[in-house]
């Protein structure tokens, strides 16, 4: 079943480039626009780890509720929704899946009320705990019982079987975008993981490789837990996007400066960037140079990510 995920939901607010995604508490309504006026590329609304059980159903409320006000998807807004629900092994998946689709059933008819046509679902779904694909299909039956295409998806592997099935998650393209898990994998494997989580490197690295070899768009690095030391973010962005990671988690508003820094581009690469672009369009396929120096295919493509990550 290749390129199913693809073939069912645009990028909301090119969440395949996004590059800081800061997560918020489910049960903090109250900071909803706050994040999203952040700066961040994408805002997590997190009904798993940050909700305790006996406030999951208020909190998948509240969640409900804001979405369904719209408000967030104003044409002043840049930045993309995510919400991670609870895994496919507790009580509260089935109700949180039940609950999104009836929300973006809800959005897709009024924005067809608005425009005559139906919208993709305008937020996107991170899976906890991703393994199979059992949960993508399970989330996209109930948004197809409630006539509306399925969200865009972040796998989130963070156990010893969602890294081994990377690969096959990634050749099937089973969801849009993977995410790393640092925390809750260390635990899973009773590993030591220190300050430089280099015990987590073959991990981080088969999730890269994965996502790469077949075609996904860059993964996301797990968050940084320290956000009050000097550089510690900065570091740990650092080591993340020396592997292939394109962007990384973050728990902090304060954090996204950093992680900016390191997964943005310069000014005069995105300069350079078009330049490139520009010529080998006029070119038409032939042979073109800039600045002294041939751009064949391998500098052509990363010319082309530099200018849609600058035009997110």
């Amino acid at each position: 079943m290749a390129d199913t995920a693809r073939s069912d939901a645009a990028a909301p607010r090119s969440l395949d480039v996004a590059q800081t995604l800061l997560f918020v508490p489910a049960t903090r309504p109250d900071r909803f626009a706050k994040a999203l006026a952040s700066g961040a590329h994408a805002v997590i609304i997190d009904l798993e780890d940050a909700v305790a059980p006996e406030d999951k159903a208020t909190a998948r409320d509240s969640v409900a509720a804001w979405l369904s006000e719209g408000e967030w998807t104003g044409a002043g807004s840049d930045t993309a929704v995510v919400v991670r629900i609870n895994s496919a092994d507790t009580e509260w998946f089935a109700p949180d899946v039940s609950t999104l689709a009836a929300v973006a059933s809800r959005l897709s008819t009024v924005a067809a009320e608005r425009s005559g046509h139906y919208a993709q679902c305008p937020f996107g779904v991170m899976i906890p705990k991703c393994e199979s694909e059992d949960p993508v299909h399970e989330i996209r039956q109930r948004f197809t019982q409630h006539g509306v295409a399925a969200p865009y998806f972040i796998g989130l592997l963070e156990t010893p079987r969602g890294i081994v099935a990377a690969e096959s998650l990634a050749r099937a393209h089973s969801v849009h975008r993977f995410a790393f898990g640092n925390y809750d994998l260390g635990l899973e494997l009773d590993a030591i993981v220190g300050p430089e989580e280099t015990e987590l490197l073959h991990a981080r690295s088969r999730v890269v490789m994965a996502a790469r070899a077949f075609g996904m768009p860059g993964p996301i690095d797990g968050p940084c837990a320290d956000f009050s030391t000097d550089g510690a973010t900065e570091a740990s962005a650092q080591r993340g996007r020396a592997l292939g990671f394109a962007g990384k988690l973050a728990i902090h508003p304060r954090q996204l400066a950093a992680i900016d820094a390191e997964f943005g581009d310069s000014a005069e690469d995105v300069t350079w960037a078009r330049r490139v672009v520009d010529a080998a369009e006029a070119a038409g396929g032939a042979a073109v140079n800039v600045d002294g120096a041939m751009v064949d295919a391998p500098v052509l493509k990363r010319a082309q990510r530099i200018v849609a990550r600058a035009g997110r």
